[in-house]
């Protein structure tokens, strides 16, 4: 029976039987097939066709890191349900990012575990769904800030909607006349405003009025509708107002329900009255800021 043999062009062949070859060893590289049981010191350096892995281990006891056949990758786990999965230790991953929700319960997302001192955890409820579910921040586990599927940021542990900061904006407004007279000079430059939820601060100046009338002076433009049945005063300084009688100072009005504004004269013991257009001219100025709830 022959078990190794050296032909002509120098290879060697080395069999387990008469009939077929299981080894041979040319100068271009080895053949044959392995039917033993695992090897322990296999190392290639070209490509292992038909090789089958059941995992990328750091060749210690247990997979450190598992792609199955649906390619999903697995760090820490065997067993991956999603795309991605980096699970920890216990019944908290330290990281699962998860492309469908499937049949998981409650916490779904998360980075680094709560309850662990962690300096920062990251998670959505998806137990409570539609406008009860939410992402939330927690800080060496305490929440600080939630964002809510319904709009809006809450802060330290607060989960009220009605308490959501759920706007931000910051632009600009050109003051329009209405009534009373015309203006021709707006400082763009201060005319700007910031709106916070539902409250808008803004700041404006316009000066060099004509074509006045003795209708009251009614401007326009702000940048959101004065919330129904909400009203609001502001200060303004202002220069060469032709006050009536018995009138001291001007203050600002916000009109309800409306994008309007105007000034009232005020005086001791006597009611406020609309300022009017004949009561300005070209060298009257207006600066003002005005803080109100819009609609």
């Amino acid at each position: 029976m022959t078990r190794s043999r050296v032909k002509n062009d120098f290879s060697i062949g080395i069999d387990d039987s008469a009939t077929s070859t299981k080894l041979t060893v040319t100068n271009s590289g080895v053949a044959g097939t392995l039917t033993t049981a695992a090897q322990p010191n296999i190392t290639s350096v070209g490509t292992l066709t038909g090789f089958t892995s059941t995992g990328i281990d750091d060749n210690a006891t247990s997979t450190a890191v598992t792609i199955n056949s649906s390619e999903y990758v697995g760090v820490g786990t065997t067993n991956p349900a999603d795309l991605v999965t980096l699970s920890g230790s216990g019944s908290q991953p330290a990281i699962r990012l998860i492309t469908d929700a499937g049949t998981y319960n409650g916490v779904y997302h998360r980075i680094f575990p709560a309850g662990d001192g962690t300096a920062l955890a990251i998670s959505a409820d998806k137990g409570n769904s539609g406008a009860g579910s939410y992402i939330r921040f927690d800080v060496d586990d305490t929440e600080r800030m939630r964002i809510l599927s319904g709009g809006g940021i809450t802060f330290n542990g607060d989960t009220a909607t009605a308490n959501a900061l759920d706007d931000y904006e910051e632009g600009s407004w050109t003051p329009t006349t209405v009534q009373g007279a015309s203006v021709n000079n707006i400082d763009a430059g201060n005319c700007r405003y910031t709106k916070i939820g539902n409250t808008v601060h803004i700041r404006g100046e316009f000066w060099n009025l004509s074509s006045t009338t003795s209708s009251a002076l009614i401007m326009g433009g702000l940048p959101y509708t004065v919330a129904n049945g909400v009203e609001s005063a502001f200060p303004v300084m202002y220069h060469q107002v032709n006050l009536d009688s018995g009138y001291t100072q001007l203050t600002g009005y916000a009109q309800s329900n409306s994008n309007n504004f105007r000034f009232y004269e005020s005086g001791d013991a006597v009611n406020w009255s609309a300022l009017r257009g004949d009561q300005c001219g070209s060298s009257t100025d207006f600066i003002f800021a005005i803080t109100y709830e819009a609609a």
